[in-house]
């Protein structure tokens, strides 16, 4: 039975229910997902969900238009809007007030309020400031609150006198460390990713935390994967400025690493004095530096190739990614372009030979369309090819015919290790 997928609140947690195209009440799966615990990425002309903590797709190559509300409409009318709209619904909180039996329905204008054993939309009793009206001199402190304020001027927001109450009593984190660099390389969440054999240069790291103020300064940053650690920056004075700093000026070389999927672990150690005992607490950040083979799709009008270079110099780059994880099973969808329908020319995929590419299948805006598996053959043996310091072995998978995909084809790949 085809399937569509509805996108709602249920018991506090956001839900992907499955259901069958032809009768939207008929419920095929169920998959729960606690608050900001999901998010939507548009990937080959379709939507994929991702599961935020663990950082993997839970729901690949969906149709924009096969994605709908609690009430069966559509969450978009096209690929980005859909996408939005899911993103901005996975941010909000599933417990609105309207949907606890016991409160009324709300009044514009009006504040909750309990009478006599149930809850009423009730008119305000006065009326108040979000400022002070004059000068609060302090008389008191608490730990760390407000040590250095003795007199908060007329003005002065309520809001921040209370964040300056509570923020010496709130805990830091680090929550990511992002990776910049001029090397060829792709980002996935805290992992940088370069071709294999590269000689890469990271230049900054981008450090995203909490409650930033209440760090001890310094910060230092370990390649632990290195036999000495190799250290990349230790600075007894770094001081964090907001809850996203930027660390440049690095000029980090991590060694090379020549087979697909090897890692470097870089640690980010940071501190803070926890209250009352005033005793240091350490948090250690791990970034991954990782190494992949390419994956290629070359649109040429060699009928023959004797070598991965024959296709890569000169001919038609219909796509190139380091999205290839080293895992036993995955999809990987790239867009096809008007060289690929060029009737002069066939469509070469040039994958790592420690994968098998099991099925093709093609998509046109979401929708399948056909299964072009048997449009390819895969031309005997491996093929090298040599990226810097890595010699790397390739299969090649050939298009039965040239001009064989449309532009606006989508090629979607189920990929394992045999």
């Amino acid at each position: 039975m085809a399937a569509r997928y509805k996108v709602q609140v249920r018991g506090g947690m956001h839900v992907v229910l499955t259901v069958d195209s032809s009768d939207l009440d008929t419920v095929q799966g169920v998959r729960d997902f606690v608050p900001r615990g999901l998010s939507a990425v548009a990937e080959g002309g379709a939507v994929n969900l991702i599961e935020v903590s663990r950082d993997r797709k839970v729901f690949i190559g969906l149709a924009y238009d096969e994605i709908l509300t609690s009430s069966g409409t559509a969450w978009g009318s096209t690929l980005t809007e859909t996408v939005d709209n899911l993103n901005a619904f996975f941010l909000t909180s599933p417990h609105d007030l309207e949907d606890l039996d016991d409160i009324p329905t709300p009044v514009s204008t009006r504040y909750l309020k309990y009478v006599d054993g149930s809850y009423v939309w009730a008119e305000a009793d006065g009326t108040g400031a979000a400022e002070l009206e004059s000068a609060l001199a302090v008389t008191n402190t608490i730990g760390d609150a407000i040590a250095d304020t003795t007199t908060y001027a007329a003005g002065t927001t309520l809001e921040s006198i209370i964040r300056d109450i509570i923020g010496p009593f709130l805990e830091p984190s680090v929550i990511s460390v992002v990776a910049s660099s001029s090397t060829e390389n792709r980002i996935e969440g805290n992992t940088i990713v370069f071709g294999t054999g590269i000689s890469p240069t990271i230049t900054a790291y981008t450090i995203t935390t909490t409650n930033f103020a209440n760090f001890e300064d310094g910060l230092t940053i370990t390649d632990k994967s290195a036999v000495p650690n190799i250290t990349i920056l230790n600075n007894s004075s770094f001081s964090f400025t907001s809850n996203t700093t930027s660390v440049s000026g690095l000029n980090y070389q991590p060694p090379t690493l020549t087979s697909h999927g090897a890692a470097r672990t870089v640690d980010f150690v940071v501190s803070y004095l926890t209250d009352g005992t005033g005793s240091t607490v350490t948090i250690t950040k791990a970034a991954k530096v990782e190494f992949r083979d390419h994956f290629y799709a070359i649109a040429s009008s060699q009928a023959t190739v004797s070598d991965v270079a024959d296709l890569l110099d000169g001919d038609a780059v219909i796509d190139r990614s380091l999205a290839i994880q080293n895992i036993d099973e995955q999809t990987y969808s790239f867009n096809c372009t008007t060289d690929s329908v060029d009737t002069n020319n066939f469509t070469y995929l040039i994958i790592s030979s420690i994968f098998n590419i099991d099925e093709i299948a093609a998509s046109v805006s979401g929708r399948g369309v056909a299964d072009y598996t048997d449009s390819f053959t895969e031309l005997s043996g491996t093929f090298s090819y040599t990226i810097g310091a890595a010699t790397r072995s390739y299969k090649i998978y050939k298009s039965k015919q040239t001009g064989a995909f449309d532009s606006d084809v989508t090629l979607n790949l189920t990929i394992s290790k045999p």
